[in-house]
């Protein structure tokens, strides 16, 4: 039997464009044993320039894959603590994971620690809807 993935869920941050102040708001802490971080057929709706974010601490080396689609283009990350946190100082330090994409299908090689997977909306017009077509999960594969 695997060992549960832990994972925070949330709007973690707004991203700072133009001065506005960057803040951190918390949210439910959830458990799956199946190497599940997110079921397929959820959504998130991620307001105009937020984002929407899962923690999660992986034990051996593991894939991370899953898939989605989007309303309007986003960009997604996977960054480690100290990335996640010049991500929240400097929001446009770095570079694309995947892109603006309204759609795709994520497969990365992540070795054992803590991780943050980030949907980001930059529009700041815009919100967005993010659904999840393919369960993004962990695997040793």
């Amino acid at each position: 039997m695997s060992k549960p993935y832990w994972f925070l869920n949330s709007i973690t941050f707004i991203l700072a464009f133009m001065g506005m102040i960057i803040f951190f708001a918390p949210a439910k802490s959830f458990a799956y044993n199946n190497n599940t971080l997110i079921p397929s057929q959820t959504i998130y709706r991620i307001r105009a320039g937020a984002a929407e974010s899962i923690k999660f601490k992986v034990y051996s080396n593991e894939i991370l894959r899953g898939s989605f689609i989007t309303t309007e283009n986003i960009t997604v990350y996977l960054l480690t603590p100290y990335e996640y946190f010049r991500l929240g100082q400097y929001p446009f330090s770095y570079i694309d994971t995947t892109g603006k994409v309204r759609q795709g299908s994520i497969q990365w090689l992540v070795n054992p620690g803590t991780y943050y997977l980030v949907f980001d909306n930059r529009n700041i017009i815009l919100e967005t809807n993010v659904m999840i077509q393919s369960s993004f999960e962990l695997s040793s594969e």
